[in-house]
């Protein structure tokens, strides 16, 4: 019976996140679930790290990264996770915020809405940057800086090619795609940074691993 609760929470799940692409395009940059390679891409972050460890997540949509953090999280560890769309955030309340361990918080609002007095060893970012404009893109930025610990990851994923956007933009549009590409660039420099790409997903993915420095 569990597995059979399993397949239809997944189900229904898809649904969800299929029915809040077309009708939330600002706040839902995808148009696939992130694929499960592309999601233990990103979870690799967490080996770097002892427990008990802080793990954040923004924008955790439906919970395709959120599974393969929760399989590498275990006891002592906590995992809060922030979604401004309250159906994805109920999917999530439903699914995570009752499991024994790790320890999961289900934060329903934005980014600025989350305590400010806590510290993660690794924030795992979904926000669609280029949706953004160039001022809330430094603002969120700085918002991760102040609450990464030295030491600390930060791993954003975005689409494959998502630059050429800033390419083909025309006017008002374009100067505010390059301001995007511009604070992102400018953030990177700050911290030790690494990429990669992820073919198999829809479409591919780049994951963004930047580590804060300890001093």
């Amino acid at each position: 019976m569990n597995g059979v609760r399993q397949v239809r929470a997944r189900i229904r799940n898809r649904l969800v996140f299929f029915a809040e692409t077309v009708r939330a395009t600002s706040q839902v940059g995808a148009f696939a679930p992130t694929s499960a390679l592309a999601a233990a891409a990103v979870a690799r972050s967490l080996a770097a790290y002892t427990p008990p460890r802080a793990v954040l997540e923004i924008g955790a949509g439906t919970g395709a990264l959120t599974r393969a953090l929760v399989a590498r999280l275990g006891a002592g560890d906590r995992l809060d996770l922030c979604e401004i769309n309250p159906r994805f955030a109920q999917v999530l309340q439903d699914e995570f915020a009752k499991l024994a361990e790790p320890t999961v918080r289900v934060f329903a609002d934005d980014v600025d809405g989350l305590p400010s007095d806590t510290r993660y060893d690794v924030i795992v970012s979904s926000l669609p940057w280029l949706n953004l404009d160039p001022p809330k893109v430094r603002r969120i930025l700085e918002r991760y800086d102040a609450s990464l610990r030295p030491g600390g990851t930060l791993c954003y994923v975005d689409y494959w090619g998502n630059g050429v956007r800033v390419l083909i933009g025309s006017g008002r549009e374009r100067r505010r795609l390059r301001g995007v590409r511009d604070a992102l660039r400018a953030f990177q420099r700050r911290y030790t940074y690494a990429r990669r790409v992820v073919l198999w997903n829809l479409p591919p993915m780049s994951v963004h691993n930047l580590r804060k420095p300890t001093a």
